[in-house]
């Protein structure tokens, strides 16, 4: 099935994969900065209700 790709094919393939996970570590990334934004923003709350000011 294969032996029809020439080594520019792989290459190819090989960049597409590196782009693709490239792309999945910035979705993560982002993920990841809006849970701890949201986290932040809940402590922050529950601090100043703790300390009598309003939410």
């Amino acid at each position: 099935m294969f032996e029809g790709w020439s080594h520019w094919t792989w290459v190819s393939i090989a960049w597409a994969e590196v782009l693709l996970a490239y792309g999945g570590y910035l979705a993560y990334l982002g993920w990841r900065r809006r849970q701890l934004l949201r986290d932040d923003d809940a402590r922050r709350i529950i601090e100043r209700q703790a300390a009598g000011g309003r939410p």
